[in-house]
């Protein structure tokens, strides 16, 4: 469950650099906030061609956790079912809205779950969501194709790009972008100014 609903298989199978830097398989979860953005809705589908696999290993997950439920009983163990339950569903409903048409359904599904999910589990996961649009742009495909590379090895181009004067140009773009991410982002996870050292 956590392997096929926490995680997104598909695209946390993919080794992908950025700099000197691995990108983590696990991109929307940051402890405890869920973040869903234009920027990483268009990533995971550049990245993760097999968007119905995602879903069907998502919901294959939620039914297996019926079987936990089923042992929790027999064993008597302490284990909270219910919020294991909702918590995986609230990220189901995240994938749903990064892989299906129609963003503005799947989103207002989501907001209306997150109510739910909040009044019953209020010390459990934070929705951060900024979405404006879902087509995946020829600009960010290009950008993409520029910045992030599937080996470890440098290639050509990144020798011209991460040296200190692009560098300070880089960041400059990723501040006036800086509204598509959360405020918690920097502080919870490395600080994107860690990536271009």
């Amino acid at each position: 469950m956590i392997k096929n609903l926490y995680y997104d298989p598909p695209f946390a199978k993919k080794i992908l650099y950025f700099n000197r830097v691995r990108i983590p398989p696990l991109l929307h979860i940051f402890w405890d906030y869920v973040t869903l953005t234009d920027s990483i809705i268009i990533f995971h589908n550049i990245y993760n061609k097999n968007g119905e696999i995602s879903l069907k290993k998502g919901r294959s997950a939620l039914k297996k956790l019926e079987q936990m439920k089923k042992l929790n009983k027999e064993l008597k163990l302490p284990y909270n079912y219910q919020f294991h339950y909702f918590s995986l569903k609230l990220f189901y409903f995240v994938r749903k809205l990064l892989y299906l048409p129609d963003k503005k359904k799947h989103l207002d599904k989501l907001l209306q779950y997150e109510k739910v999910y909040l009044e019953h589990f209020p010390y459990g996961y934070k929705l951060y969501t900024k979405i404006s649009r879902h087509e995946i742009r020829p600009f960010f495909r290009f950008i993409t194709w520029l910045l992030i590379r599937k080996r470890s090895n440098y290639r050509f181009i990144d020798k011209l790009l991460f040296n200190k004067m692009t560098a300070k140009l880089i960041l400059l773009g990723y501040k006036k972008m800086r509204k598509n991410f959360p405020e918690f982002m920097d502080k919870q996870a490395m600080p994107i100014e860690t990536f271009l050292k």
